[in-house]
């Protein structure tokens, strides 16, 4: 009788905590759940449900505590060992987790949702070909598992196998129509295969179904960019804002839209990479010429450069955590400066110089670089490593080998990142110079001091132009979007010619092509 009562008062105990669970009301959840607990701790729904409550409290060490009570009480139940390897997988025992979707396979081989909950698990840890293997087999027990077509898709992408990933995508779009996200990777995978109108036709089939779809936007703009229609791709542009790894910050003043600023003050901010910034200085001149009084937040890096810029009133060093302690009328990002001038192709300011070195700094390294008979030739064959693109733009030291053996030119390294090999080739190479370089301000000095700058897809490279010098950009196959597609030239920088892989990874052939441009250049520059 008495052992009656305590299963009853349990049974009421647990439809409470339900009851309560309902209403998220979790103390009283927590408070029901412990009271049946001592009246009998081996009652596996009182286990279960208290794990249920810690992973929904997001306390998963809680809720993997009361999962294996769980499972020793009831072990041949397939579900519980399903759950214990979400709850796992959450507190990164990622083997663990594998081993309890496994024994939840086992138990239940026609468990299609632990397959795919298992093809995830591997998907993390990058073991690829394993977690295609139990997509599939989640898919043969469920064909309307769309998610599993849909992640086999972003392997297949990983994987550069970009049929396999558009059928992927294909099949998971057959089952959910509205899947904007299986929409938006089919464009990214049809933009790699530069087929840019059919990428744009994906991003715009995602923004039919979430029409706030920020990545498609994203995409859509830098599409556009490439393909030169910039009236509508500076309007996309404006999405970067709502990405997730977008600096968020507060202003106290109005975002500058379509007022008159004469006698106002701007703040302008730089919300991009350096290469960004020196690239869109040029559109602070234009509000200049509005009248307007320009702040210019910015890199520290670059504080020195722009320190005598005549389109800047006031410096200030770049910051992504607060509004400067500054009196000004509006704010407007930088890269937001061409959308607000509606800029199109043919709009794109492109008089050069608009920046300039400082006087007394070109005067010192004239000394250091000091006279030669010599084609003087600056060379940066690497950007920053932590860059996402770095890998494609570039290029190993060693493969100048062959460039730097011009007698008739003298190569001055504009490199700032160096790793040990290319430091003791440096210093043991006779065919560059290395510069003890400490600002971009020396580097602008340097480049004035140079006859032609050569260059990978970097800020030297943005610099050289601006400051209207002969500067050779060695472009990766796919190019940022601001050097199109297809021309050797950019109306961005006129000084600037650009050399394209003619496929991924080959930058044996576009040296070639330096070679014997440098060749061309040399004559010329003897016959000045």
């Amino acid at each position: 009788m008495e052992l009656e009562l305590q299963n009853n008062k349990v049974e009421r105990l647990l439809d409470a905590a339900n009851r309560y669970f309902d209403t998220s009301e979790f103390t009283h959840v927590e408070e029901c759940l412990k009271e049946a607990l001592t009246l009998n701790p081996d009652n596996f729904l009182t286990l279960f449900q208290l794990s249920k409550l810690y992973y929904t409290k997001k306390e998963y060490e809680l809720a993997e505590f009361y999962l294996l009570k769980t499972v020793r009480v009831k072990p041949n139940i397939a579900g519980i060992f399903s759950v214990l390897g979400i709850v796992q997988k959450e507190l990164g025992k990622f083997d663990e987790a594998e081993q309890s979707y496994l024994k939840a396979i086992q138990l239940n081989p026609g468990f299609d949702e632990a397959y795919y909950n298992l093809g995830i698990l591997l998907y993390n840890k990058k073991q690829l070909t394993r977690s295609i293997h139990y997509f599939n087999k989640a898919i043969d027990l469920n064909s309307n598992l769309y998610l599993a077509y849909y992640n086999m898709g972003n392997i297949y992408r990983e994987l550069e196998k970009y049929d396999e990933a558009i059928q992927s995508y294909t099949s998971a779009i057959q089952i959910k129509n509205n899947f904007s996200d299986a929409y938006y990777n089919l464009g990214v995978v049809t933009e790699q295969l530069f087929d840019h109108q059919k990428a744009l036709q994906f991003y715009d089939l995602a923004l039919i179904h979430d029409k706030n779809h920020v990545t498609s936007h994203w995409n859509r703009a830098i599409i556009l960019l490439l393909l030169q229609n910039y009236e509508e791709g500076f309007k996309e542009y404006e999405w970067r804002k709502k990405k997730n790894d977008y600096p968020k910050r507060m202003f106290s003043k109005p975002e500058l839209s379509g007022e008159n600023i004469k006698g106002k003050t701007v703040f302008v901010y730089d919300d991009q990479g350096l290469g960004d910034t020196i690239q869109f200085a040029r559109y602070l001149l234009k509000l200049k010429e509005l009248g307007a009084n320009v702040f210019l937040e910015c890199d520290k890096n670059l504080i020195t450069l722009f320190n005598g810029f005549f389109a800047v009133d006031r410096l200030i060093e770049k910051s992504n955590k607060h509004e400067p302690e500054i009196d000004y009328d509006y704010h407007i990002s930088l890269l937001s400066l061409p959308y607000y001038f509606k800029t199109s192709y043919q709009t794109v300011p492109v008089e050069a110089p608009y920046l300039y070195s400082d006087k007394m700094l070109t005067e010192r390294w004239n000394r250091i670089i000091g006279k030669t008979n010599k084609v003087k030739v600056g060379l940066v064959w690497a950007g920053n490593p932590h860059h996402t693109r770095d890998k494609h733009r570039s290029i190993n030291f060693s493969a100048f080998e062959k460039l730097l053996s011009r007698e008739e030119v003298q190569f001055y390294s504009l490199q700032k990142y160096l790793d040990d090999n290319a430091n003791l080739v440096l210093k043991n190479s006779n065919g560059i110079a290395k510069l003890e370089i400490e600002s971009f301000a020396d580097t602008a000095a340097i480049i004035e001091n140079l006859d032609l700058v050569i260059s990978v897809d970097t800020s030297v490279a943005h610099l050289a132009g601006a400051m209207g010098k002969p500067v050779w950009n060695l472009i990766y196959y796919y190019p940022d979007w601001r050097w199109g597609l297809e021309s050797s030239t950019t109306l961005w920088y006129p000084s600037m010619k650009l050399f394209r892989q003619p496929n991924p990874f080959n930058w044996q052939s576009v040296l070639e092509d330096v070679e014997k441009e440098l060749k061309i250049f040399v004559r010329q520059k003897k016959k000045e």
